[in-house]
């Protein structure tokens, strides 16, 4: 790979990359949180062409989106979830996604928030919380569903949910303090519900 190999750019090393050595060699479509952008020159002609960095629960991909692509940056707003159809190539630290289609995606279409969280942007020490966070959200419906969705693909307040701490002085007072604490007291909330509110039908449910 010219200029996009992953051993050069370490502040994307997300931990375990054996998700991504298993992703099929063939076409690949998924719904990716796009981060950033980087518009390049190939040093073999002098072609632009763009580096994306895509990232979700699970880890980032390195995408390629070669000059015959490039147009189809014009629609697109960063940051934000996109899909993506591409082929997985190359080994190793040099395994990237060579994009053919991108395309923005409307929240109102989104089945998930959590699944587009920056795996690579969460303390290490939240990491567990953060795939609990994932299982969590799967396991909603309706509104509720759409609503945690929301919340957390808005970069005001999904990335910094993950990373800050939960007090200054105080319980969770380290980065990721937050997440663990909101996914360490959810368990609690149907007792409490049952508890304050015993009468309240569709109380329980809801949480």
């Amino acid at each position: 790979m010219i200029a996009a190999r992953r051993s050069d750019h370490p502040e994307l090393a997300c931990g375990d990359l054996g998700w991504l050595s298993q992703q099929p060699v063939g076409l690949h479509g998924s719904v990716y949180w796009l981060s950033e952008v980087q518009h390049r020159q190939k040093r073999t002609d002098g072609a632009r062409y763009a580096r994306l960095v895509l990232d979700d629960a699970r880890g980032v991909v390195i995408g390629l989106l070669w000059p015959e692509w490039l147009h189809q940056l014009g629609d697109v707003q960063l940051p934000g979830p996109v899909f993506v159809i591409g082929r997985f190539r190359g080994e190793g630290d040099d395994r990237c996604l060579h994009v053919e289609r991108l395309r923005p995606v409307s929240g109102e279409v989104l089945e998930t928030g959590a699944g587009l969280l920056p795996r690579r942007l969460c303390p290490v020490v939240a990491l567990s919380w953060l795939d609990e966070l994932v299982a969590f959200e799967c396991g909603l419906t309706g509104p509720l569903r759409r609503f945690l969705g929301d919340v957390l693909r808005d970069p005001r307040s999904g990335t910094p949910f993950m990373r800050c701490k939960a007090s200054q002085n105080h319980h969770h007072a380290w980065p990721g303090g937050l997440l663990a604490h909101s996914m360490a007291m959810l368990p609690l909330v149907s007792l409490l519900v049952e508890t304050v509110m015993p009468d309240a039908e569709d109380a329980t449910p809801l949480t």
